[in-house]
């Protein structure tokens, strides 16, 4: 018997508002004005989309309500206001253009609120300009404006860049500067340009407005954008070292060859060098010491001199001392040594418990010499496949000296890093261009500056392309701070001949 559950899925198409709620963190200031002459009210509504204004002085959200043009303040119901209130309890745009007097605002210090809402389906979305009119019994053609602080970390950080884009009409001016928390002082303003590569944990802009004729000019501030390090980390390379197994040689040798196979470097680089010292000498079951009634025995590797005393052979090995009570071979003994300054043993000791009457005998090699390093001549870089390629070093030794039996290679890795102040990209064409940067820049710290306008700049660090957009005719510099590619090493042989 069969049985089928059928099982139907559906969507509904309710539609529901979208809501938004937006409160200004810097008050318009009427305080010198002795007159306020309404509002200036730029705005797009459309069908089924809502706008609510509300305004805030002191401590207190209020609407107004309007009478022969005239606009009172009175509280609204909801202080704690939300997007959903102010669009209930506020103003809407018939009633901010329908005000040429609002007396509670001269003098004060206004804050805005603005709700606006539309349906979910809907295509368009509102939006709303809203500027205060105003007279003064005297003329004022000059105003300055400052944000409140702007946070950036805990402690002072590096401020990569500092932008302000300034909007102006009928030979208006708008000069933007910004004041630095240094230690937890706060600096006199200065120019944006010299506000770059300082430090700081928090920041004000500030903006100086005139207008030639009050009226007809207007001045302001459309973007203030700032740069910085999110901690005090300083950009710096690396480098790492390879070195090879010691080769101890039966003949001399005299020449040696090292070839790396490695990830093609753009900014990284390797280095070679090569220690060739001399070849070491052998002790060969030597007697050193008699055990002493089961005693724990510190016997110093050496030989007699002629008056019977010890004398202890430098450069020892360890790693070849073998150690024999009579005809028997041992492993469990302790290695003391002392090391002079330049790298040499200088004395070397074995820790021993032999039966009483026992000869201690013991093999090693000595005359071991530090490491000597030399750099390698680089030769040719040849590509190996589509990313990797091969170069390879070589030394020989003086022909005054003596051939080495001895003999190692380190490999050096570089990943050198820094700051590029003012790399020059040439003219902007006013279209998009794409340029190659010198170094593997990070892009959290570039600056593009245009001599014209502002830059709009993307960057690949795959590539080290800078797309940028900049006015015609715009000079164009970038400042960054770089980091070379990590060298990776896949192989290297290694080759030595007499």
């Amino acid at each position: 018997m069969l049985s089928t559950n059928t099982i139907r899925y559906g969507t509904d198409n309710f539609v529901f508002d979208k809501i938004g709620l937006i409160t200004s963190a810097i008050p318009i200031d009427c305080a010198a004005l002795t007159g306020i002459d309404g509002f200036v009210v730029a705005s797009y509504i459309p069908a089924n989309c809502n706008a609510g204004i509300i305004f805030k002085i002191g401590n207190s959200w209020q609407k107004l309500t309007v009478s022969n043009g005239t606009g009172t303040l009175v509280n609204v119901t909801t202080q704690m206001i939300t997007a959903d209130s102010v669009l209930a309890e506020g103003n809407i745009i018939a009633d901010l253009a329908a005000i040429t007097n609002i007396p509670g605002f001269v003098g004060k210090q206004i804050y805005i609120a603005i709700a606006l809402t539309a349906p979910s389906d809907s295509t368009d979305m509102p939006s709303l300009q809203l500027s205060i009119k105003g007279h003064s019994t005297s003329s004022q053609n000059t105003t300055t404006v400052t944000s409140p602080p702007i946070a950036l970390a805990s402690t002072d950080v590096e401020l990569i860049d500092l932008q302000a884009q300034t909007a102006v009409t009928d030979g208006a001016t708008a000069a933007v500067s910004v004041l630095l928390r240094q230690s937890g002082t706060w600096s006199a303003p200065m120019t944006l340009t010299q506000a770059r590569r300082k430090k700081a944990s928090e920041i004000q802009f500030q903006a100086t407005f005139n207008v030639a004729t009050i009226g007809t000019g207007s001045a302001r501030v459309a973007k203030a954008t700032a740069i910085y390090r999110s901690n005090d980390a300083t950009v710096s390379g690396k480098t790492a070292e390879i070195i090879s197994v010691t080769e101890d040689f039966i003949n001399e040798m005299r020449y040696g060859r090292l070839m790396v196979k490695h990830q093609r470097l753009r900014d990284a680089g390797i280095a070679a060098y090569i220690s060739m010292r001399d070849v070491p000498k052998t002790r060969d079951r030597i007697a050193i010491g008699v055990g002493s009634n089961g005693q724990r025995l510190t016997l110093t590797l050496g030989v007699k001199d002629a008056e019977g005393n010890i004398v202890p052979d430098s450069g020892v090995n360890h790693s070849t001392i073998r150690v024999w009570y009579g005809s028997k071979q041992v492993f469990d003994f302790d290695y003391n040594t002392q090391i002079a300054d330049t790298g040499v043993v200088q004395l070397s000791q074995i820790s021993v418990t032999p039966d009483d009457g026992v000869t201690v005998f013991a093999s090693y090699k000595y005359g071991w010499q530090p490491e000597v390093w030399e750099k390698m001549t680089a030769g040719a870089t040849q590509k190996y496949d589509d990313t990797m390629d091969s170069t390879t070093f070589s030394y020989v030794l003086p022909s005054a000296s003596e051939g080495k039996g001895v003999s190692d290679v380190k490999i050096v890795l570089d990943k050198p890093g820094g700051h590029v102040a003012a790399e020059a990209l040439g003219t902007a064409t006013g279209k998009t261009q794409m340029l190659v940067l010198a170094h593997a820049a990070k892009t959290a710290s570039i600056v593009v500056s245009a001599s014209i306008g502002i830059a709009q700049w993307s960057y690949d660090y795959d590539s080290r392309i800078l797309t940028v957009v900049a006015p015609k005719d715009a000079t164009l510099t970038v400042a960054y701070d770089w980091v070379a590619e990590t060298p990776v090493v896949r192989g290297f042989v290694a080759a030595w001949s007499e």
